[in-house]
């Protein structure tokens, strides 16, 4: 029998407080059903996007009306991930098809799911990505999209005239 793992919120560290590991447990969970319905892709998460605005997602009020609060004990619900199609149902999928979703990828290795509005994948094009999978959460995900529009909304970029631009990346991002 396959094995299946998911991560879930255990407890809340509060409105105002740091998260802790203990806020969260990686548990073995079951695999999904073989047996996919019309419609169902079986895919296995290979990035996940870990976001600042997934803290506001720990708290019993989310101060936002577009996310949900976590529930103790259900499956994290993260803002992007990338996958690849184990088994697909859907006449626009098939196995081995790279994906991603920008909103509500669970945190879970394999998960099945249905294609339909509230939860939109799409399939990333190897040319454009290579075999940087995580491309599309990085560059060309929400962290790309405020890079840019910060640039260019914020850093009033003109054609012709010359900006200087200083760029700070985290620590963390650099050694990856």
């Amino acid at each position: 029998m396959k094995k299946n793992f998911r991560t879930i919120l255990q407890s809340k560290p509060g409105v105002n407080k740091e998260p802790v590991e203990e806020n969260f447990k990686y548990e073995e969970c079951s695999y999904p059903d073989a047996e996919l319905k019309t419609g169902e892709i079986l895919v296995k998460t290979l990035y996940l996007s870990v976001d600042p605005a997934m803290r506001c997602r720990m708290n019993d009020d989310t101060g936002v009306q577009y996310m949900t609060a976590w529930k103790i004990g259900e499956t994290i619900q993260g803002l992007g991930g990338v996958g690849v199609i184990i088994n697909s149902q859907h006449p626009d999928f098939k196995g081995g098809d790279i994906v991603e979703s920008s909103f509500n990828w669970p945190w879970i290795l394999y998960y099945t799911r249905s294609q339909d509005c509230n939860q939109e994948i799409r399939k990333v094009e190897k040319n454009i990505i290579g075999e940087n999978l995580s491309l599309p959460l990085t560059l060309l995900g929400l962290i790309g999209l405020t890079s840019y529009l910060g640039i260019k909304e914020k850093g009033h970029v003109t054609q012709g005239v010359i900006r200087h631009l200083l760029l700070v990346v985290p620590q963390e991002l650099v050694d990856q």
